[in-house]
């Protein structure tokens, strides 16, 4: 089934299913194994399209669309409660959550006039109030994550052409490790860890 152009981010809340498209979140009905189209949700005067998709811990929807920032989507209703200016990375637009899912973490880098990095942020957004800080600053981040077990959060200090350092964040925003990893790090996965995982 088509769904849209550019599709990243996918979301299942019950019988509903959220996509990150160029044309904004898509939402279908799941119905046994068919999906019915209901609508499509982006924010007003909005370039670009939703990139990724998180769930708070009220159970609400929140979309990544570089330019605009993050926004907050009722999954009942289908609709935008708010939207939330803070920088989101262009070209990939990732977000994360924290293990209770009151903070989104989102980040962006600056460039000079020659595409050289000048300042990296990860910014915190917190899901009830929609305030924005400045969680932690670097030169060149590609990516975030954020560990379900610690709440740590890691990012990269990364390189196209030779190896990247990936960073290891305290959730107070205190540095707690680095590590040299390959070029171009910019995803991480938290692999669960239980009876019959080991």
């Amino acid at each position: 089934m088509k769904v849209g152009t550019d599709a990243e981010g996918l979301l299942i809340i019950g019988n509903k299913m959220f996509v990150a498209t160029l044309e904004g979140v898509k939402v279908f009905e799941i119905m046994g194994d068919n999906l019915n189209f209901m609508t499509v949700l982006r924010p007003q005067d909005t370039e670009g399209g939703a990139k990724h998709l998180v769930v708070d811990k009220n159970f609400m929807v929140w979309a990544s669309f570089p330019g605009t920032g993050v926004v907050k989507i009722d999954p009942n209703t289908l609709t935008i409660k708010t939207v939330v200016d803070v920088p989101v990375d262009s070209m990939d637009g990732y977000i994360a959550s924290d293990p209770m899912r009151g903070k989104i973490y989102t980040y962006n880098t600056t460039f000079d006039q020659n595409y050289s990095p000048v300042e990296a942020n990860i910014y915190s957004v917190d899901t009830s109030t929609g305030q924005v800080s400045v969680f932690y600053t670097g030169t060149y981040f590609y990516g975030v994550g954020a560990s379900p077990y610690t709440g740590n959060v890691y990012t990269a200090e990364v390189s196209f052409t030779s190896n990247s350092v990936m960073k290891t964040i305290t959730p107070a925003g205190l540095p707690d490790g680095s590590a040299t990893t390959g070029v171009g790090t910019f995803r991480f996965l938290f692999y669960l860890k239980g009876e019959g995982l080991d």
